[in-house]
Order: structure tokens, then C-alpha cells, then sequence
């Protein structure tokens, strides 16, 4: 499977969609599946948004965790791989809750229990491998919290087999439950801030998946540099 990294997508829509080279850069780094739910996906408005949903998949990048209404928000991306098909769930929990899918509006997928249990049954339908990203967390704060856990664990019983984390800025610990992997904050893979050393730091998360079975997994070690480019770190 091809490296995994939590992105912030959501808060450059409008310049995105006037500066085709991003998309072919991220295209050319090897990512075709981007998170949208995130605390600054509604910066330049549901308008800027929904125009950014729509341009990603005709640049040839999937989208998740966001949509035209909250139906299509928290609906499952499928893709199958070497006769393994992976589920993929994206969720915001990080105010302001204006930037949320409605019935009616366009907006990212927001965090509640209720929902991620939904989601998780359909997507258990039709996958044998699940993954769930979730933007979370306290920034610049290195330790997961009870709530984060919870989550995490509310999760995995409802389904997921991998859940995986951003927003803090940081890197935070992972740790496993019911022998299910958490990593609870990837840190920063791309960020305009360089200090602290703490937010150039971060981890590309490396699977092998086979059918429901994580066969192996890795935290490659990342840091930015002067000029802003993620670099990886010597072992």
C-alpha cells in the first residue's frame, strides 16, 4: 500500500483551483487520496469548498471525509488493491462546526459517535480493511488525551481496524487496542511554521495490508526544512 499522510487540503480551495501545478505536484509525490476534513476546510466558504471537492477527483485526487451534503460527507471511499479492498472514513471534530456537511449544504464529515458507528457499518459491508482518519486533538500538545482514546477505541469496536490522526502539529504516541494499531497524530509532513524544532517533525506511516490483516507497518521519521520541504530522516 502506498504511504498514508493526514493532509490539510480544505484551507487553500480557492488558490488550489486557480494553481493546477499543486495538484500535479501531490500527484507527482505519489498521493492520490487526500483527507478534506479538517478545522480550516470552510475558510473561504461553503462555495470555496464544494468547488475544491468537485476540482480533486478531476485532477485525479479522492477526496474523503467531505461532500456535497452530510450523506455523501460520511460515505466510505473503496479502493481495491491486489484483491484487497480498503475502506477509508475521514472526520473533524476541531470547532468551527459551521464548516460541517448538512443535509442540504456542502462541508467535511463531523466527528460524533452516533455517525461514526453508521459509517463504519457500511463501510464493514464492502471492505476488508478499514481506515479512519480523524483531525483531532490539542495542537502543539505531544500527549493523546482521554477523549482522543475513547474515540479511538469507540472506533475499532465499531468496526475499524487502523485509525490514524492529525492536527496537533506534532507527532503523538500510538499504541494498539484489541490488536488494533492508533496512531493518534502523524505531526507536520508540510507546515509554514519552523519553531520549534517540535512541528518540522513528523511520520510517513507505511502498511502492508492483506485482506483484514495488517501484515506490517512502519513510522518513517520526517523533518521540514529551511525552505519548507519534507525531507526523510536518516535511520
Amino acid at each position: 500500500m502506498r504511504h498514508l499522510q493526514a493532509r490539510r487540503a480544505g484551507s487553500q480551495g480557492v488558490y488550489l483551483s486557480r494553481r493546477p501545478r499543486a495538484y500535479d505536484r501531490l500527484l507527482a509525490a505519489g498521493f492520490d487520496l487526500v483527507s478534506v476534513a479538517n478545522n480550516h476546510s470552510g475558510d473561504y466558504g461553503k462555495a470555496a469548498f464544494l468547488n475544491e471537492f468537485l476540482t480533486l477527483p478531476a485532477r485525479g485526487l479522492t477526496p474523503i471525509g467531505g461532500g456535497q451534503n452530510k450523506q455523501q460527507a460520511h460515505r466510505p471511499i473503496f479502493k481495491t488493491m491486489r484483491g484487497t479492498t480498503i475502506a477509508f472514513l475521514a472526520y473533524d471534530e476541531i470547532d468551527p462546526y459551521s464548516f460541517a456537511a448538512t443535509d442540504t449544504t456542502a462541508g467535511h464529515a463531523w466527528l460524533n459517535e452516533t455517525d461514526l458507528r453508521q459509517d463504519l457499518v457500511q463501510a464493514r459491508r464492502s471492505a476488508d480493511f478499514v481506515i479512519i482518519f480523524v483531525h483531532w486533538g490539542i495542537e502543539y500538545f505531544t500527549e493523546l488525551t482521554a477523549h482522543q482514546r475513547s474515540l479511538a477505541q469507540v472506533a475499532i469496536d465499531a468496526g475499524a481496524d487502523l485509525v490514524v490522526g492529525a492536527h496537533p502539529h506534532v507527532i503523538e504516541p500510538y499504541e494498539f487496542y484489541k490488536g488494533k494499531l492508533i496512531v493518534y497524530s502523524l505531526g507536520n509532513f508540510v507546515f509554514d511554521k519552523m519553531y520549534p524544532e517540535v512541528v518540522r517533525r513528523g511520520n510517513i506511516l507505511t502498511l502492508t495490508v492483506q485482506k483484514n490483516r495488517l501484515l506490517a507497518w512502519e513510522l518513517v521519521p520526517t523533518r521540514i526544512g529551511d525552505w519548507g520541504e519534507p525531507r526523510l530522516l536518516s535511520p
